[in-house]
Protein backbone atom coordinates (compact mmCIF):
# COMPACT_ATOMS: atom_id res chain seq x y z
CA UNK A 1 0.00 0.00 0.00
CA UNK A 2 2.75 2.44 0.99
CA UNK A 3 4.64 1.54 -2.16
CA UNK A 4 1.56 2.29 -4.27
CA UNK A 5 1.07 5.64 -2.55
CA UNK A 6 4.73 6.55 -3.14
CA UNK A 7 4.37 5.68 -6.82
CA UNK A 8 1.20 7.76 -7.04
CA UNK A 9 2.90 10.81 -5.50
CA UNK A 10 5.93 10.28 -7.72
CA UNK A 11 3.64 10.18 -10.77
CA UNK A 12 1.74 13.32 -9.69
CA UNK A 13 4.98 15.14 -8.90
CA UNK A 14 6.50 14.18 -12.25
CA UNK A 15 3.36 15.26 -14.10
CA UNK A 16 3.32 18.62 -12.32
CA UNK A 17 7.00 19.12 -13.14
CA UNK A 18 6.37 18.40 -16.82
CA UNK A 19 3.50 20.89 -16.89
CA UNK A 20 5.69 23.57 -15.29
CA UNK A 21 8.50 22.86 -17.75
CA UNK A 22 6.03 23.11 -20.63
CA UNK A 23 4.74 26.47 -19.35
CA UNK A 24 8.32 27.72 -19.22
CA UNK A 25 9.56 26.29 -22.51
CA UNK A 26 6.57 26.68 -24.85
CA UNK A 27 6.69 30.52 -24.96
CA UNK A 28 10.49 30.36 -25.39
CA UNK A 29 10.63 27.63 -28.06
CA UNK A 30 7.47 28.51 -29.94
CA UNK A 31 7.15 32.24 -29.25
CA UNK A 32 7.28 33.28 -32.91
CA UNK A 33 4.73 30.65 -33.95
CA UNK A 34 2.37 31.66 -31.14
CA UNK A 35 2.69 35.32 -32.14
CA UNK A 36 1.98 34.69 -35.84
CA UNK A 37 -0.93 32.33 -35.14
CA UNK A 38 -2.46 34.85 -32.73
CA UNK A 39 -2.23 37.61 -35.36
CA UNK A 40 -3.72 35.35 -38.02
CA UNK A 41 -6.60 34.24 -35.81
CA UNK A 42 -7.54 37.78 -34.78
CA UNK A 43 -7.19 39.32 -38.24
CA UNK A 44 -9.45 36.63 -39.73
CA UNK A 45 -12.28 37.93 -37.52
CA UNK A 46 -11.84 41.65 -38.20
CA UNK A 47 -12.21 44.20 -40.98
CA UNK A 48 -8.99 45.72 -39.71
CA UNK A 49 -5.36 44.83 -39.17
CA UNK A 50 -4.13 43.98 -35.68
CA UNK A 51 -0.43 44.27 -34.94
CA UNK A 52 1.81 43.73 -31.95
CA UNK A 53 5.58 43.59 -31.60
CA UNK A 54 5.73 40.86 -29.01
CA UNK A 55 3.55 38.59 -26.91
CA UNK A 56 4.53 36.97 -23.63
CA UNK A 57 2.73 34.28 -21.64
CA UNK A 58 3.82 33.64 -18.07
CA UNK A 59 2.52 31.72 -15.08
CA UNK A 60 5.17 33.05 -12.69
CA UNK A 61 4.66 36.81 -12.92
CA UNK A 62 1.29 36.71 -11.13
CA UNK A 63 1.36 33.16 -9.78
CA UNK A 64 -0.97 31.31 -9.48
CA UNK A 65 -2.64 33.30 -12.27
CA UNK A 66 -1.68 33.36 -15.95
CA UNK A 67 -0.37 36.62 -17.42
CA UNK A 68 -0.57 37.53 -21.11
CA UNK A 69 1.36 40.64 -22.17
CA UNK A 70 1.61 42.43 -25.51
CA UNK A 71 4.01 45.19 -26.52
CA UNK A 72 3.14 47.83 -29.11
CA UNK A 73 -0.35 46.46 -29.72
CA UNK A 74 -2.74 48.23 -32.06
CA UNK A 75 -5.51 48.18 -34.65
CA UNK A 76 -5.36 49.82 -38.09
CA UNK A 77 -8.66 50.47 -39.86
CA UNK A 78 -9.72 49.29 -43.30
CA UNK A 79 -12.06 51.23 -45.63
CA UNK A 80 -13.62 53.75 -45.27
CA UNK A 81 -10.97 54.70 -42.66
CA UNK A 82 -8.13 52.91 -44.42
CA UNK A 83 -4.74 53.54 -42.83
CA UNK A 84 -6.11 55.29 -39.73
CA UNK A 85 -5.11 53.90 -36.36
CA UNK A 86 -8.08 53.06 -34.15
CA UNK A 87 -5.90 52.26 -31.17
CA UNK A 88 -2.24 51.92 -30.31
CA UNK A 89 -1.10 50.60 -26.91
CA UNK A 90 2.50 50.60 -25.77
CA UNK A 91 1.92 47.74 -23.35
CA UNK A 92 -1.14 45.59 -22.66
CA UNK A 93 -1.28 43.21 -19.71
CA UNK A 94 -4.10 40.79 -18.97
CA UNK A 95 -4.17 38.44 -15.98
CA UNK A 96 -6.41 35.37 -16.12
CA UNK A 97 -7.40 33.03 -13.30
CA UNK A 98 -5.44 29.93 -14.29
CA UNK A 99 -8.01 27.55 -12.80
CA UNK A 100 -10.69 29.04 -15.06
CA UNK A 101 -8.77 27.73 -18.07
CA UNK A 102 -10.07 24.30 -17.14
CA UNK A 103 -13.71 25.48 -17.01
CA UNK A 104 -16.28 26.90 -19.44
CA UNK A 105 -15.24 30.55 -19.07
CA UNK A 106 -11.88 32.29 -18.81
CA UNK A 107 -11.97 34.72 -15.88
CA UNK A 108 -10.06 37.96 -16.39
CA UNK A 109 -8.94 39.33 -13.01
CA UNK A 110 -6.69 42.24 -14.05
CA UNK A 111 -6.23 44.48 -17.08
CA UNK A 112 -3.59 47.18 -17.52
CA UNK A 113 -3.06 49.44 -20.55
CA UNK A 114 0.04 51.60 -20.66
CA UNK A 115 0.21 54.63 -22.98
CA UNK A 116 -2.87 53.79 -25.03
CA UNK A 117 -3.88 56.10 -27.86
CA UNK A 118 -7.50 55.74 -29.00
CA UNK A 119 -9.00 57.62 -31.95
CA UNK A 120 -12.73 56.94 -32.40
CA UNK A 121 -14.27 58.28 -35.59
CA UNK A 122 -17.78 58.42 -37.02
CA UNK A 123 -17.98 59.73 -40.57
CA UNK A 124 -20.80 61.82 -42.10
CA UNK A 125 -22.52 58.63 -43.28
CA UNK A 126 -22.75 57.42 -39.68
CA UNK A 127 -20.15 54.68 -40.10
CA UNK A 128 -17.97 54.17 -37.00
CA UNK A 129 -14.36 53.06 -37.20
CA UNK A 130 -14.78 50.78 -34.17
CA UNK A 131 -17.35 48.63 -35.99
CA UNK A 132 -14.70 46.22 -37.23
CA UNK A 133 -16.14 42.74 -36.63
CA UNK A 134 -16.70 40.78 -39.83
CA UNK A 135 -20.36 39.80 -40.33
CA UNK A 136 -21.27 36.12 -40.23
CA UNK A 137 -21.38 34.53 -43.68
CA UNK A 138 -24.01 32.00 -42.58
CA UNK A 139 -27.55 33.43 -42.47
CA UNK A 140 -29.15 30.12 -41.50
CA UNK A 141 -29.86 29.88 -37.80
CA UNK A 142 -30.75 26.58 -36.19
CA UNK A 143 -31.57 25.82 -32.58
CA UNK A 144 -28.14 24.26 -32.21
CA UNK A 145 -26.44 27.38 -33.57
CA UNK A 146 -28.53 29.59 -31.28
CA UNK A 147 -27.42 27.58 -28.27
CA UNK A 148 -23.87 27.81 -29.53
CA UNK A 149 -24.15 31.60 -29.87
CA UNK A 150 -25.57 31.95 -26.39
CA UNK A 151 -22.65 30.00 -24.97
CA UNK A 152 -20.05 31.56 -27.24
CA UNK A 153 -18.99 34.10 -24.66
CA UNK A 154 -16.02 32.32 -23.13
CA UNK A 155 -14.60 35.34 -21.35
CA UNK A 156 -15.91 36.49 -17.96
CA UNK A 157 -14.92 39.54 -15.96
CA UNK A 158 -13.85 38.80 -12.41
CA UNK A 159 -11.79 41.97 -12.13
CA UNK A 160 -10.02 42.91 -8.95
CA UNK A 161 -8.11 45.78 -10.59
CA UNK A 162 -7.67 47.60 -13.88
CA UNK A 163 -5.68 50.62 -15.00
CA UNK A 164 -5.16 53.01 -17.90
CA UNK A 165 -1.83 54.80 -17.71
CA UNK A 166 -1.01 57.98 -19.70
CA UNK A 167 -3.85 57.51 -22.19
CA UNK A 168 -4.73 59.79 -25.08
CA UNK A 169 -8.37 59.61 -26.24
CA UNK A 170 -9.97 61.39 -29.16
CA UNK A 171 -13.62 61.15 -30.29
CA UNK A 172 -14.52 62.71 -33.65
CA UNK A 173 -18.18 62.33 -34.67
CA UNK A 174 -18.70 64.11 -37.96
CA UNK A 175 -22.32 62.98 -38.25
CA UNK A 176 -23.28 64.33 -34.83
CA UNK A 177 -20.78 67.23 -35.03
CA UNK A 178 -19.28 66.27 -31.69
CA UNK A 179 -15.60 66.34 -30.84
CA UNK A 180 -13.96 65.37 -27.56
CA UNK A 181 -10.36 64.88 -26.51
CA UNK A 182 -8.72 63.76 -23.28
CA UNK A 183 -4.99 64.10 -22.82
CA UNK A 184 -2.81 62.24 -20.32
CA UNK A 185 -5.66 60.18 -18.93
CA UNK A 186 -4.90 58.05 -15.87
CA UNK A 187 -7.72 55.87 -14.62
CA UNK A 188 -7.67 52.97 -12.20
CA UNK A 189 -10.12 50.83 -10.31
CA UNK A 190 -9.91 48.13 -7.69
CA UNK A 191 -12.37 45.97 -5.82
CA UNK A 192 -14.70 43.14 -6.73
CA UNK A 193 -16.36 42.93 -10.14
CA UNK A 194 -17.51 39.32 -10.08
CA UNK A 195 -21.07 38.01 -10.40
CA UNK A 196 -24.22 40.08 -9.87
CA UNK A 197 -22.67 42.14 -7.10
CA UNK A 198 -19.70 44.44 -7.44
CA UNK A 199 -18.01 47.11 -5.38
CA UNK A 200 -15.31 49.15 -7.07
CA UNK A 201 -13.32 52.26 -6.12
CA UNK A 202 -12.01 54.35 -8.99
CA UNK A 203 -9.59 57.22 -9.48
CA UNK A 204 -9.32 59.36 -12.61
CA UNK A 205 -6.98 62.19 -13.56
CA UNK A 206 -6.53 64.04 -16.85
CA UNK A 207 -4.29 66.93 -17.81
CA UNK A 208 -6.57 68.36 -20.50
CA UNK A 209 -10.17 67.81 -21.62
CA UNK A 210 -11.89 69.38 -24.61
CA UNK A 211 -15.53 68.93 -25.68
CA UNK A 212 -17.25 70.75 -28.53
CA UNK A 213 -20.50 70.35 -30.47
CA UNK A 214 -21.47 72.00 -33.75
CA UNK A 215 -18.34 74.12 -33.53
CA UNK A 216 -19.11 75.48 -30.05
CA UNK A 217 -16.79 74.61 -27.18
CA UNK A 218 -18.58 73.40 -24.07
CA UNK A 219 -15.52 72.35 -22.11
CA UNK A 220 -11.91 73.38 -22.48
CA UNK A 221 -9.70 72.56 -19.50
CA UNK A 222 -6.00 72.81 -20.37
CA UNK A 223 -2.85 71.65 -18.59
CA UNK A 224 -3.18 74.35 -15.91
CA UNK A 225 -6.44 72.90 -14.68
CA UNK A 226 -5.94 69.16 -14.41
CA UNK A 227 -8.95 67.04 -13.49
CA UNK A 228 -8.93 64.74 -10.48
CA UNK A 229 -11.92 62.51 -9.82
CA UNK A 230 -12.37 59.87 -7.14
CA UNK A 231 -15.45 57.71 -7.25
CA UNK A 232 -16.97 54.29 -7.00
CA UNK A 233 -18.98 51.81 -8.97
CA UNK A 234 -21.31 49.69 -6.88
CA UNK A 235 -24.12 47.28 -7.49
CA UNK A 236 -25.74 44.93 -5.03
CA UNK A 237 -28.39 42.37 -5.91
CA UNK A 238 -30.10 41.89 -9.27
Amino acid sequence: MKKTIRRLFAFLGGTLLLILLALILIPVLFGDQIKEEAKKLVNEQLNATVYFADIDISIFRDFPNLTVSMDKFGVINAEPFAGDTLTDVEHLRVVVDIMSLFGDKYEVVEVRLEEPTVHVQVNKAGIANYDIMKPSTDTTETEEETDSTESASTMALALTSYAIVDGQVKYDDQEGEIFAEIKDLNHSGSGNFAGDQYDFDTKTTAEAITVSAAGAKYLNRDEHGAWHVHGGLRRFGN
